[in-house]
C-alpha cells in the first residue's frame, strides 16, 4: 500500500470515527446530581424534563429531621421515608414503616396535621413538584429513593424533603436525574449513518491493493 493511499485511508477512518462518536454522544443519557439540604423547605431545582422522554430520579443519603433528639442521635431517615433505626418514644410510631404526620402534633402550615407533602407522602421522604413555589400539598408527589417520570409536556422538576418543620434539620440527600431513553433527533441519525458509512467505505478500501505498474524489460 503506497503512502498516499495509506494517508487518505487514515484520514477517512478518523473523520468517520469522529462523526460516529459525535452522533453517539448526542443521544447519550444526560444526568445531573444535586444535594438537597434537609433544612430547606423550599423546593430545589433539579432540571427540565422534555415531553416523551423517560427520566429516572434516584436519591441516596440520610436526612436528620430533629438533630437534638435522642441525645443528639437525631431523627434520621432514608430517602424513602423509612427510619434508619428504631426511634424511641415519642417517635416510636415511625417504626418500621414511617408516617406522614408527626405523632407529637407538629404539622406544616395548612396541611391539617401532616408534613408539607400531605397525607400521601411519608415524612423524611424525597418528594417532587413541577411548581417552584407550591401552595398546596396536592402539588407534590412522592419520589422516595427512586422514581420514573415521563412527562407529556415540558416540565421543570423541583424536589424537597417532606417534614413538618425544617429549622432543626441537618444533612440531606444526593439526587440524580438521568434521561434513560433519549430519542435521537433526525440530525443525530444522519450523523450516525454518515459515520457508519464512512467506516464501511474505509474498510472496503483497506482490502484493496493499489495498482502498481510493473516495468518490463
Amino acid at each position: 500500500m503506497n503512502n498516499a493511499f495509506e494517508s487518505k485511508l487514515k484520514n477517512l477512518l478518523l473523520i468517520a470515527s469522529l462523526t460516529l462518536g459525535a452522533a453517539i454522544a448526542s443521544v447519550s443519557p444526560a444526568s445531573a446530581s444535586v444535594f438537597i439540604d434537609a433544612v430547606d423547605s423550599t423546593p430545589t431545582l433539579i432540571g427540565q424534563l422534555n415531553p416523551g422522554q423517560t427520566y429516572e430520579v434516584t436519591a441516596s443519603g440520610i436526612a436528620d429531621l430533629f438533630t437534638s433528639f435522642n441525645g443528639g442521635e437525631g431523627l434520621n431517615f432514608y430517602a424513602d421515608g423509612l427510619p434508619t433505626y428504631a426511634f424511641p418514644a415519642p417517635f416510636s410510631q415511625f417504626n418500621p414503616d414511617g408516617l406522614s404526620y408527626d405523632p407529637t402534633g407538629s404539622s406544616y402550615p395548612g396541611t391539617g396535621g401532616y408534613g408539607q407533602g400531605g397525607p400521601d407522602i411519608l415524612l423524611g421522604s424525597l418528594m417532587g413538584t413541577f411548581d417552584a413555589n407550591p401552595t398546596s400539598s396536592s402539588e407534590f408527589f412522592e419520589i422516595g429513593a427512586g422514581a420514573t417520570i415521563k412527562p407529556t409536556v415540558t416540565e421543570t422538576l423541583y424536589v424537597a424533603i417532606d417534614d413538618t418543620a425544617y429549622s432543626d434539620n441537618d444533612a440531606g440527600y444526593s439526587v440524580a436525574l438521568t434521561a434513560v431513553s433519549a430519542a435521537p433527533e433526525p440530525a443525530a441519525w444522519a450523523m450516525m449513518l454518515l459515520g457508519l458509512g464512512g467506516v464501511g467505505m474505509a474498510m472496503r478500501l483497506s482490502r484493496r491493493t493499489p495498482f502498481r505498474a510493473v516495468a518490463t524489460a
